[in-house]
């Protein structure tokens, strides 16, 4: 089974809940800036919700679904003059919209629970004195994965000498992971160059110095290059999505989705781990 466990949100004033009154915003090819002189503090910037009446606000829901019971780390990126002028409040709902639960996070990076009656939850950015910011994103995180700068990882609890190393679509702007896994590193980050951050490589030459068979696998577009890169780098079979990849020259092996499969590590590959359905390997 797949799942979104970590997401980015982003800040859109056309469509975002924002505080308007005499505020001064701009889109930045980073994000958002605000500013406002005369802004009261403890009032919301900005507000998300996970769940919306589209017919009465003409607003779709940002805020992804959660686990109730899980812990999930939250972080800020953004920039303002004075550090503690701005801090994120979680409110829980009900299913009749009571109010059950809130949680304050003060610095740019936190961590909360999700009520186990929670049904719904809204996040707010709000004011502690802050006059100007500027606004990149946020991010929620499952805490059962790994997190770097611009990615994250999840391992399996078993892992052999055959091991898939899967990359995941980065245009999607969240973490996918799926259940179930057995000998499988799977990655996921915001832009398709995290997947050769230092950190990645690393893990990835100590699994190429370690185990017997590795498999670089691809999930889209971006992701498919990103497994052909490396299964020309270390001479690994490759599995992609995409026609265009598959038809890519390469001195590796490369196996694409629509195409049997006899050789032991494929049949391994997808019927030992998760990524059987969501690759659509037949």
């Amino acid at each position: 089974m797949k799942q979104i466990s970590a997401q980015m949100i982003t800040w859109d004033p056309r469509e975002d809940e924002t505080y308007l009154n005499g505020s001064q915003i701009k889109l930045t090819e980073t994000g958002v800036s605000f500013k406002n002189e005369l802004m009261s503090p403890g009032k919301a910037l900005v507000t998300w919700h996970s769940q919306e009446n589209y017919q009465a606000s003409r607003r779709i829901p940002k805020l992804p679904l959660l686990q109730r019971n899980t812990r999930y780390h939250l972080k800020l990126k953004a920039h303002f003059p004075v550090q503690g002028t701005v801090y994120l409040k979680l409110s829980f709902y009900s299913h009749f919209g009571e109010l059950i639960a809130t949680e304050f996070i003060k610095e740019k990076t936190g961590s909360f629970v999700y009520p186990k009656d929670a049904y719904e939850y809204k996040l707010e950015l709000i004011n502690a004195g802050v006059k100007e910011l500027d606004f990149e994103h946020l991010l929620i995180t499952d805490e059962s994965l790994i997190s770097g700068t611009d990615h994250w990882y999840q391992k399996s609890t078993s892992i052999g000498d055959k091991v898939a190393v899967i990359f995941n679509e980065p245009i999607l702007r969240a973490a996918v992971t799926v259940s179930k896994l057995k000998d499988v590193l799977s990655f996921s980050a915001l832009t398709k160059d995290a997947y050769f951050a230092e950190e990645i490589t690393q893990q990835i030459a100590k699994l190429v110095a370690t185990k017997k068979q590795l498999a670089f696998v691809g999930n889209g577009p971006l992701s498919d290059k990103v497994a052909l890169r490396y299964g020309a780098k270390y001479a690994c079979p490759v599995f992609v999505t995409t026609k265009e990849a598959f038809k890519t020259q390469s001195d590796v092996t490369v196996y694409y989705h629509d195409h049997k499969q006899v050789d032991e590590l494929a049949r391994k590959l997808y019927i030992n781990t998760g990524a059987y359905g969501d690759l659509r390997v037949e």
